[in-house]
């Protein structure tokens, strides 16, 4: 067996075979390596699906043959075992990525599993791939009009999911609102009216409606900003609040000042509040304004790495490529590494690996491949 490009396994694999038929599953135990490998197992009833690595253990891109993706897609949330089911989830994600299904028909299968979908580890996944889906891979439009439906679903969720579940859901659901009808559930929840009696807003919830509704250009944003910094008793939460909305602004002269402030060192820590308030500068919603300032920070990682955590130069890389989809944005990453030969290959990897998303999308919206089945 080899990858779609044709990469052949560095070292043998074992994986698991699971041929799922009408009436038994059967599961075939085989040995992969670069000489690939054959396996076949005959049933009298109907053959419903393969799953090339049943157990999860595999690692590599597992190439999904029609049959088998066309009964995921319509049945993987009724696949009983959890591993299987998680590596389905998986395996699809890994195909949307090969340009194996279309970007609306992979936000509806998400909807419906995360709708489904019980298991704590599994739901979490499922709703970290949907939001990567709908701020990076969906076009603003189409976002715009799935919003409404997808807010509804989690917030469904929440309600009739044990408490464990529902404090899983609760900040994917107030990142992703956009519909007006959201907003105002959500500014009523911040404002602590109409809230459920089981739910409990924590501070760092009550937090999050806060820069999210400012984010979303709330006509009542400087109240917000007034009163949640009143609400934020801990010195340093409020202090990382206040600099945080300094990156939801949509005023150009205070983005600068903010993106400039980061050119000093000492402004670049604590390193945790400067990554969260980075992903927001670079939000969706500020696409438009926000790309002026990829190439300068693109700029700034040799030295971030110079000054900063280990870890740092690669959330820095994350944090300001997490949102892109253009071909725009693609082509400054693509630039940056062109004229900078000299880069460090531990930093150009970085750089590849926090962009590997922003290109793929790209390359799917080239291919007009937002609505249209491979």
């Amino acid at each position: 067996y080899s990858n779609k490009q044709g990469e052949k396994f560095k070292a043998a694999q074992v994986l698991d075979v699971l041929f799922c038929f009408s009436d038994t599953s059967v599961v075939v135990p085989v040995r992969i390596d670069n000489e690939g490998a054959r396996v076949s197992c005959k049933h009298n009833s109907d053959l419903l699906y393969v799953q090339i690595n049943a157990a999860g253990r595999g690692y590599a891109f597992f190439n999904l043959d029609c049959t088998s993706k066309g009964y995921f897609l319509a049945n993987a949330a009724m696949i009983e075992d959890d591993v299987v089911r998680a590596v389905v989830f998986l395996n699809i994600w890994e195909d949307f990525l090969n340009e194996g299904i279309e970007t609306q028909q992979m936000f509806s299968f998400l909807e419906s599993a995360i709708d489904k979908e019980e298991e704590p580890q599994i739901l979490a996944y499922l709703l970290s791939t949907a939001e990567e889906v709908y701020w990076r891979f969906l076009e603003e439009d189409t976002r715009r009009e799935k919003a409404k439906d997808f807010e509804e679903i989690l917030w469904n969720k929440i309600i009739i999911s044990p408490a464990s579940i529902k404090y899983t859901i609760l900040p994917v659901w107030i990142r992703i609102v956009q519909s007006p009808e959201g907003i105002a559930r959500l500014y009523a929840l911040w404002g602590g009216e109409d809230v459920p009696e089981w739910l409990n807003i924590s501070e760092e919830n009550k937090s999050l409606m806060a820069k999210e509704l400012i984010l979303k250009k709330h006509p009542d944003a400087e109240f917000i900003i007034k009163e949640q910094t009143g609400f934020i008793k801990q010195a340093e939460r409020r202090a990382d609040f206040l600099f945080i909305i300094q990156a939801l602004s949509d005023s150009m002269p205070i983005r600068n000042a903010f993106f400039n402030s980061l050119k000093i060192p000492s402004n670049r820590r604590p390193e945790p509040r400067v990554i969260e308030a980075l992903r927001y500068f670079y939000h969706p919603v500020n696409h438009a304004i926000g790309i002026k300032y990829l190439y300068p920070s693109l700029e700034m990682v040799p030295e971030i790495q110079r000054t900063g955590d280990i870890f740092f130069p690669k959330d820095w890389c994350d944090a300001i490529l997490w949102s892109f989809n253009s071909e725009e944005a693609a082509m400054i990453v693509e630039r940056y590494l062109d004229e900078h030969p000299s880069l460090s290959y531990s930093l150009k990897n970085k750089i590849l690996q926090s962009s590997d998303l922003l290109l793929r999308a790209g390359r799917m919206k080239n291919t007009h491949f937002q609505g249209k089945a491979n």
